[in-house]
């Protein structure tokens, strides 16, 4: 018979999700809960409008830690990960008025 468990499936799971946001000024929003180890990358990727509006887009580790990068227009960035737990994904909108991020993660 072959044993599994639950646990054990959840770390050979990909996460993916798309999302799209309008981001008020000075506002955060993340993403749900996802599972990744430390041997898993997450890209995030997306297209930011206005034309010429930058947002804060970037990952938060299972530690609480955030790191982001600059992102603006059509982005990609891809996030190595050094430990295992519970991610997010995450854009701050820094700017004066609304921003759109329409954008998708996935972990690999």
């Amino acid at each position: 018979p072959i044993k599994s468990s639950a646990a054990s499936d959840v770390y050979k799971r990909q996460a993916s999700a798309n999302f799209s946001w309008n981001l008020p000024t000075d506002y955060i929003k993340s993403t749900k809960d996802f599972w990744a180890t430390s041997s898993h990358h997450i890209t995030v990727g997306g297209t930011i409008t206005p034309t010429g509006k930058i947002l804060r887009v970037g990952i938060i580790e299972p530690d609480g830690i955030r790191r982001c990068i600059y992102a603006t227009g059509n982005f990609s960035y891809n996030f190595p990960l050094d430990k295992t737990g519970f991610y997010c994904v995450y854009a701050i909108n820094d700017n004066s008025e609304v921003v759109n991020l329409s954008g998708t993660y996935s972990t690999y």
